[in-house]
Order: structure tokens, then sequence, then C-alpha cells
């Protein structure tokens, strides 16, 4: 709510007034609150000589309730020049009366605006209605009138008089048609040429449209720039002229023609903003495409600095792995046991044509020859474990021991009994109890057999013929005598 004024009864008008606070409380007796009128909104606040005495209570809470005891018409307000009594005065609000639309029946996708006719170059506006004779509209419609009325909202009515040869179907068809038929411009309005309209005094008339060309949208961002409008010859003026009068009416296809467009100085400055935009697109992108392959050449430096910085790092491990190995310090038992398969090639053998191929394809995936040579030939060792006090369990730290058996290498789960069940927060519970107890791993690497036992021995696991001979070692060879089915088995060192 806005508020206008204080108006005393002897109609003086003023923006300040004042109360006796005692309404509020006793303890306010004789304090007087100002009120003041501000853009609409009601200030209320104490004079500077009583506010010492008034900042020992809640401020903001007592002028709040005093607020909407003014806002409420509660209190007894007093003129602070006249000392008269006086009231609020709210602003009044003016409603504007609704205008009801007139919306008609059918719907146009443009908008139709009026009905036009011209006598001599003079353009005059009739109402918005018209008539049209059937035959112009459909060859099945010949020997009906319609009325047409353009109502709001981009709608019209559409009426058949005295007959009824159409039906509403057709009507929205005929809608769609002439909505669809091309314009022609005639001092700056747009017309429906090809149909002709008449009066009540039975005087010819063109519908008008809304007509906007897609360059005419572009125009109308350079505000700032007058729009000059297209003069026209005199031929094209008396064909016009000719169309519009009621005399002699010719047809206009017939007789116009196309005259050349020239360029105006707004269109020739909205082109040349445009080729500017081009330009400096154009250059922008040339600057990001640089910055770019700039990256990118930075990246590649950076790969092969790095590939330098890990293969140097990588045989400074080697160096560290081998000192350490010196000092012969072996961890205790983790109560696990291991086997270490000999290598296995994948029986690939590599021929001229493998070869052949590899030379072709690497130069594409941008690698090395020879190293994918080496990595296809290469073999891999099968690494078995198992726990040997309870084999339903095996613990998280012994894998992560195998998995960092090499960190230059690859070394990989590939069967293994372990269920998804955690066991406590360092295991797992190997819950079926069909499945064998051995977890296998396959490691590809730079060290070899004797290098992997090393190691697996310094990390505390151990040896154990039974767990080799389950794991098929060829250290373990089964003979038969040729008249008794014994068997006799060997055992070599590993």
């Amino acid at each position: 709510m806005k508020y206008k004024n204080f108006e005393t009864e002897s109609g003086i008008v003023t923006n300040k007034a004042e109360f006796d606070g005692v309404i509020l409380n006793d303890i306010f007796e004789h304090l007087m609150f100002q009120v003041e009128i501000v853009e609409g909104s009601i200030s209320v606040f104490v004079k500077e000589a009583n506010k010492e005495h008034f900042d020992n209570f809640n401020t903001s809470k007592w002028l709040k309730i005093a607020k909407e005891l003014v806002e409420n018409n509660e209190v007894s307000l007093i003129d602070t020049i006249s000392g008269t009594s006086c009231k609020l005065v709210e602003e009044s609000i003016e409603v504007e009366p609704e205008i009801k639309e007139n919306i008609g029946e059918f719907t146009t996708k443009r908008k139709f605006i009026n009905f036009v006719t011209g006598l001599k170059s003079r353009i005059r506006i009739l109402n918005n209605y018209a008539y049209i004779d059937g035959k112009q509209l459909s060859g099945m419609l010949e020997g009906s009138k319609f009325k047409i009325t353009i109502c709001d909202g981009n709608t019209i009515n559409f009426e058949e008089v005295d007959t009824k040869l159409s039906d509403k179907d057709m009507i929205i068809r005929i809608i769609d048609d002439i909505d669809s038929m091309d314009v022609t411009g005639y001092v700056q309005k747009f017309i429906i040429p090809v149909l002709k309209f008449y009066t009540e005094n039975l005087e010819t008339c063109y519908l008008e449209v809304d007509h906007t060309k897609p360059i005419d949208k572009l125009y109308s961002f350079f505000d700032n720039i007058e729009m000059k409008t297209p003069e026209i010859s005199e031929r094209t003026s008396s064909i016009l002229d000719a169309l519009f009068s009621s005399e002699n009416e010719v047809e206009l296809e017939k007789e116009s023609e196309v005259e050349k467009i020239i360029e105006t100085e707004s269109q020739k400055l909205m082109r040349e903003s445009f080729e500017k935009m081009n330009i400096e697109k154009i250059n922008e992108l040339k600057d990001r495409i640089g910055n770019v392959e700039k990256d990118i050449q930075k990246s590649k430096i950076e790969v092969k600095n790095n590939e330098t910085k890990q293969s140097n790092l990588i045989g400074e491990l080697k160096i560290l792995n081998t000192r350490l190995d010196s000092f012969n310090k072996i961890d205790d038992d983790n109560g696990y046991s291991f086997f270490i398969a000999d290598e296995d090639t994948n029986d690939i053998v590599f021929d001229e044509t493998l070869s052949k191929l590899v030379h072709k394809i690497s130069p594409i995936l941008k690698l090395n020859p020879q190293a994918l040579i080496k990595y296809l030939t290469k073999g891999f060792f099968s690494i078995k474990i198992i726990n040997k006090i309870d084999d339903d369990y095996v613990s998280k730290n012994i894998i992560n021991k195998v998995m960092g058996i090499d960190i230059t290498g690859d070394i990989k789960i590939v069967t293994s009994p372990i269920e998804k069940d955690l066991l406590a927060k360092d295991g797992y519970l190997i819950t079926d109890s069909d499945k064998a107890r051995v977890i296998s791993f396959e490691y590809r690497g730079e060290l070899n057999w004797h290098q992997l036992v090393d190691r697996m021995i310094r990390l505390g696991f151990t040896q154990n013929p039974d767990f080799n001979k389950e794991c098929g070692s060829n250290s373990y060879e089964t003979k038969y005598d040729g008249n008794k089915n014994l068997d006799i088995t060997t055992t070599n060192k590993i």
C-alpha cells in the first residue's frame, strides 16, 4: 500500500505528523512519535531530544509496532505545524477499464490489417470488413458470397452470405490458401493482388496483410540509421494507380515490371558491418588454432621429457633394488607358499609375414617396431600362491605384495577363488568350498624366472614341494615299469 499525505479537517495537507506514545505503552507517555511519508512509504522515529531515553528500550520492536498502528489508523495523528488532528490519506490507484478484445472464429498465420483502396495515388482505409465472390476462392463456390471481418489477435470471421455451399473445414482450407498467397508492395503497404474484394458500395478493395522481409528484420538493429523510402518511378506509380482505380482495372502481374534494386546507405553499412565481423571471427579462429597447435607441440615435448625421466627412474630403481638384494635381507615367513612356472611364450611364431605387418602398422599407431615385436614375442610367468595355514582366507596385504613385485612390469590376477565377502578389514573369505584355494597371477616384465623366485623369497614366501607338484611343476616326472603299474616319482632341485 502506498500513502499520499496527511490531511487536517480544514484541508491542510502535510507529509509530517506525530502521536503520543502512551498508546503503545505507559512508559512512553508524553513521548511524541514522529511520522513522515517518504515516496509513498511511512517512516516512524523519535526526535533527537527523546532518543537518549528511547534507546533504553527495544527500539526496533516499538518502532515496528508504531508503524503498524499508523498504517491501521489506530492512533490519533496530530499535524506537527498546526497542532490539529489529521488523518492518513492513501494514494488512489486508477484502474484502467478493461477493453474486451474482439476475437474471431478463425486464426490466421499472418496478420490481416485492413481492406484498402486507392484513387489516383490517394489511399483510403476502409472498415475492417469486405465481401468477396466465392468463385475467386473455389470453383465449387460459384454463385456464393462471403463476408470477411478482421478481428483482434490475428483472428477473423469468415461468413457465407445467403448460401450454404461451404463448411468449416473448407473455410479453414481457404484461409490457409489466402495466408500463403504472394503479396505486392504499394506505398509501404503489402496487399494480396490476386483477390479482389468489394465494399457494400461495390467499390473494389484489396486485403492488406502484415509482411516483413527477412532483410527488414536486420534493418531493425540499426535504429540510429535513417531508413530512406525507395523512390517509385512514374511508370510504376501509374500501374499501381490503375490497379486501385475504379475505372479500367488492369491485372497487376501483367503491367508491373521488376525494377533494379539499388543498395541504400543503410544496406551498405550493414553489409560492411557483417564483412568486418566475419574477418574478426576468422582472425580469432586462426589465433585459437595457433595456440592449440603450440599446446600440442608443448605436450609432445613434455611427453618425450617424461619418457626420458621415466627411463632414468627405472634405471635408478634397478640399481637400488640390486643394492638392496646384496644385503640378503629376507622377510619373515608370511605363511604363504608360492610357485612360478616356466616362461610361457604364447606359441607365437614370428615369421617374415608378421614382421612386415608389424613394420607396416607401427608408423600408423606411432609405435616403435622393435618394441612391438618384443611385446608380441615376449612370454609371461605364471605365479601361484596359497595360504599354508588357513586356505579359506587370503590377506589383502599378501596380494598387494605380489602385485608390487615389479613396479615397472605388468602383473594381474587371472584366476582366483576370492569372493566379494570382506573378512574383517584386511582380507577376503573364500566362500565356495568347491573352488581351488590357489590364487594365480600373470607377470610380464624384465625380470626372469630366477629374479622372480628370489624376490618372492625375500618377501617372505616359501617354496613347498607338495604345492609345486600340485601346480604341475616339471621338476616332478612320473615313470612307469613295463610289467608293473607302479608310479615312481623323482624330484629335481629347483
